[in-house]
C-alpha cells in the first residue's frame, strides 16, 4: 500500500480523513501492523479509481494458456468416470472435427 500513496502523491492524513480513520491507522497499514477491512479496501480502490488487485499489488492477469490436447492427455477423470486412452482419442477426434473448417 505505500506504493499507492506515493504513486498518487497522497498524504497519510488526507487518506485518513477520506476513509474516516486515524493517520496512525494508515501508518499501521503501510508498515504491515494492521490490515484494512474489505469495506475499507473497496473505499480505497474507489478513491484511487483502481481495482483492489491493483491496490494490493496483485498482477492484472496470469497467462493460463494451455494446449487442450495436453490437457486431454493428462486428464484421468471426467464426471468421476475414468478416461481410457480410447476415450481421449475420441475426444480429440471430436474436437478436430469441430474445428476442422476454422
Amino acid at each position: 500500500m505505500p506504493s499507492v500513496l506515493v504513486s498518487y502523491n497522497e498524504k497519510q492524513v488526507d487518506l485518513a480523513k477520506k476513509l474516516h480513520v486515524s493517520q496512525q491507522t494508515v501508518v499501521a497499514w503501510e508498515v504491515g501492523r494492521a490490515v484494512p477491512s474489505i469495506d475499507t479496501l473497496i473505499a480505497m480502490a474507489d478513491y484511487f479509481d483502481i481495482t483492489i488487485n491493483d491496490l494490493l499489488g496483485k498482477p492484472k492477469s496470469i497467462s493460463t494458456s494451455v494446449d487442450l490436447s495436453q490437457m486431454i492427455d493428462n486428464a484421468e477423470l471426467y464426471n468421476k468416470h475414468l478416461l481410457t486412452n480410447r476415450d481421449k482419442r475420441l475426444i480429440k477426434l471430436y474436437l478436430e472435427a469441430l474445428f476442422y473448417d476454422r
